[in-house]
């Protein structure tokens, strides 16, 4: 292909230099589960309890989450102020 112009084959495909500049920031949600997943999850809950059964689960989810975080900082805090526990 002499005579049409340059080989557009041995041109890089990049500017010299670049390096592709940062990375987009992946989507953080709650335990490390992406968007599709969550999707997939909220529909198989609607078809299974239904859209009236959905704020009651949420609500309960809540209250259980909400318990559990509160007995982990009661057993941290009782652990901290036990001094016999740091010596063992």
């Amino acid at each position: 292909m002499t005579g049409q112009g340059p080989d557009l084959e041995s041109r890089p495909s990049t500017p010299p230099g670049y390096s592709g500049g940062p990375a987009a920031p992946a989507l953080e949600t709650p335990m490390g589960l992406g968007l599709k997943e969550m999707l997939l999850i909220g529909i198989a809950l609607l078809i299974f309890f239904g859209p009236s059964k959905l704020p009651e689960l949420g609500t309960a989810f809540g209250k259980s989450i909400r318990e559990f975080k509160k007995a982990s900082k009661e057993l941290t805090d009782a652990v901290a102020e036990d001094p016999a526990a740091e010596k063992k």
